[in-house]
């Protein structure tokens, strides 16, 4: 959901912008390469922002089943490592 919120903002923002541009602007940018622009270019942001957000999830899950396994497996061991890895 906050990558779609993402997405509407920026799309918005991109929609009043080549909205109230001024003539110049709309004259010399073809109107099918501004679409094909503000399109793929929100798709390319939202999609790097959600994989982005994915990656970092899954890697705290990780971090975290790592630290209990070890701390399972040699609690003084795992402290140590706690203390010298950062």
């Amino acid at each position: 959901m906050i990558g779609e919120d993402i997405t509407y903002k920026i799309r918005n923002k991109l929609y009043k912008y080549v909205k109230y541009a001024n003539i110049h602007f709309h004259d010399k940018t073809p109107s099918g390469t501004l679409f094909v622009r503000i399109t793929s270019d929100v798709e390319d942001i939202t999609t790097a922002f959600k994989d982005v957000v994915t990656t970092i999830v899954k890697d705290i899950v990780m971090i975290i089943a790592f630290a209990w396994v070890m701390a399972s497996i040699d609690y003084k061991l795992s402290l140590i490592c706690f203390v010298l890895i950062p």
